[in-house]
């Protein structure tokens, strides 16, 4: 690589770093928290709320009962599991699996609300 090229790749490389740190911590914190809706072939629905910063899923069924889910390890995708309780997504689609019930296989319905995490600030 020649002197003029290696200054490009410096350069580019500093202002990358620049913009990275004048970006307001709010930013990051707008997706921490994401609400959404999934509807099952069998006509299940339940909320699912992903918390990025705790690494949880917590799904709501529509009788009131609140499964908590840790995030698991994916090839693929993601996978959260807990109390018996699997599910596996991957872009609007999921796979929730219950103790001693079939597979759901469910669809994103509604939702996609980004919430700020409790205590972080909103980009001005």
């Amino acid at each position: 690589m020649d002197m003029g090229r290696w200054q490009i790749w410096i350069g580019l490389l500093l202002k990358a770093i620049i913009l990275a740190c004048l970006a307001p911590a709010g930013w990051a914190a707008e997706t921490s928290i994401i609400e959404v809706t999934f509807g099952c072939e069998d006509g299940t629905k339940f909320g699912a709320t992903f918390d990025n910063e705790a690494e949880t899923l917590a799904i709501t069924f529509a009788s009131g009962e609140r499964v908590l889910l840790k995030q698991g390890v994916s090839g693929s995708g993601i996978r959260y599991e807990g109390s018996g309780y699997e599910f596996f997504g991957k872009g609007k689609s999921g796979i929730l699996m219950r103790p001693k019930l079939p597979e759901l296989r469910c669809e994103e319905t509604g939702g996609a609300a980004a919430k700020p995490a409790p205590g972080d600030a909103k980009p001005q």
